[in-house]
């Protein structure tokens, strides 16, 4: 993604030895639109069991369209996805210079995975934005987050 917005559904990395690289604004689709997709897919995932994923952006952008609208759902109880949920990966690298902003839930989801490092990541939303977590591990081993910035609704 160069230069310009895209707009798009839920994106799944399903190769090993991958990068995603993200120079412009990577934009989900409308809160409408993306509930067309049924199966609650986090808008960046993963396929399991896969070797060297990378995530990175030099000045690059991955947002939601429609935070507002999403963040009423943690009051009205419908489904919000993750932007971006990786799990049971080998050798993962998310940063460089990328900023993850405005999620409609947790702004990133690291499961199960091992040699993990996040670097020079930035992680924004608006203090009052509902349970927009920054960057959550669960389970996995040797993981780093480092030289990194999270402001957002919730904890770290």
């Amino acid at each position: 993604v160069f230069g310009k917005t895209y707009l798009s559904g839920p994106i799944r990395l399903n190769v090993s030895h991958i990068t995603l690289d993200i120079t412009g604004t990577l934009k989900m689709l409308p809160y409408k639109q993306y509930l067309n997709y049924h199966d609650q897919n986090p808008f960046i995932s993963n396929d399991p069991n896969l070797v060297g994923l990378a995530i990175v952006g030099e000045g690059g952008t991955i947002e939601s369209t429609s935070p507002l609208r999403w963040w009423m759902c943690k009051y009205t109880g419908c489904w919000r996805p993750h932007l971006i949920v990786l799990s049971s990966a080998f050798d993962v690298f998310v940063g460089a210079g990328l900023r993850l902003h405005d999620s409609p839930n947790h702004h990133m989801r690291i499961e199960n995975c091992t040699v993990v490092r996040v670097d020079h990541l930035i992680v924004d939303s608006p203090l009052l934005s509902p349970n927009t977590d920054g960057v959550n591990f669960y389970g996995g081993k040797d993981q780093s987050f480092t030289n990194s910035v999270v402001t957002n609704g919730d904890d770290c």
